[in-house]
């Protein structure tokens, strides 16, 4: 509700130092679900993307924020943000919660347990070859650095949390994210894991815990429906001026 009130940027905005926006809003939701998560589970570590990084994970079970993934979104009165809480041990996913509050989607899993959206199970499409008229989900940076050899339709919608959801209920085909932090898909990842959705990186090496907490954005990885997987990775290429960490570690 606090986000909802304040959609299309009535609250104040400044620039991060990565050059992204954060809102009033994104610190006034991530400051109050810290300290819920605090009362119900004192033991567990909590981290938000506007309260900092930089310690590595260990077994202590971590719950990853964020507030409002899609601020771009959030403060012009688009759709498509979302708001983003996943719990992690050792790194590895345990359970995920993304909630699209301006289309009242929410996608919960845990693991093991499957995936669903407003509580109906959800499972990303079958295909054993592109169609033209899939959609293929990309970043505003994956437009401009990368060649996307695809029969499909190309979305940038702004929201990787969301984004990536869209694979796991069947909505697109794919989504390429070109660098991400892991609270962009701390949720996302095992709503689509649970949900059957393949996500690896372009050699093909499983995206399925989190390594580390830090300022570096993680390479680029592709969530797919199964039978396609390898198909969109063979037709992505990077541009001739790309660079960056290519691979999972």
């Amino acid at each position: 509700l606090m986000a909802l009130e304040a959609q299309a940027g009535r609250r104040h905005t400044r620039s991060k130092q990565d050059g992204t926006s954060v809102t009033q809003v994104d610190r006034e939701v991530e400051r109050a679900l810290v300290e819920l998560l605090r009362g119900l589970c004192p033991q567990d570590g909590v981290m938000g993307e506007e309260g900092g990084m930089g310690r590595a994970l260990t077994g202590r079970r971590l719950w990853v924020i964020d507030p409002i993934d899609g601020t771009t979104n959030f403060r012009f009165g688009l759709p498509i943000w979302a708001l983003s809480v996943g719990l992690l041990e050792g790194g590895v996913p345990l359970w995920g919660c993304v909630y699209l509050p301006a289309l009242d989607w929410l996608y919960l899993a845990g693991r093991g347990e499957g995936a669903t959206c407003n509580g109906e199970p959800i499972h990303p499409l079958v295909r054993t070859h592109l169609h033209a008229e899939d959609i293929l989900g990309i970043t505003s940076e994956g437009v401009k650095d990368w060649d996307f050899q695809v029969p499909a339709k190309i979305r940038a919608l702004g929201s990787a949390a969301a984004q990536a959801c869209f694979v796991a209920s069947g909505v697109y085909v794919g989504y390429f994210v070109e660098r991400w932090h892991i609270w962009d898909l701390a949720a996302a990842l095992l709503v689509a894991m649970e949900s059957g959705v393949r996500v690896a990186d372009r050699r093909g090496k499983q995206l399925d815990r989190f390594g580390h907490i830090g300022p570096e954005k993680g390479p680029p990885v592709l969530f797919a429906a199964q039978g396609v997987h390898g198909e969109l990775l063979a037709r992505i290429h990077p541009r001739a001026h790309w660079h960056g960490k290519d691979y999972l570690d």
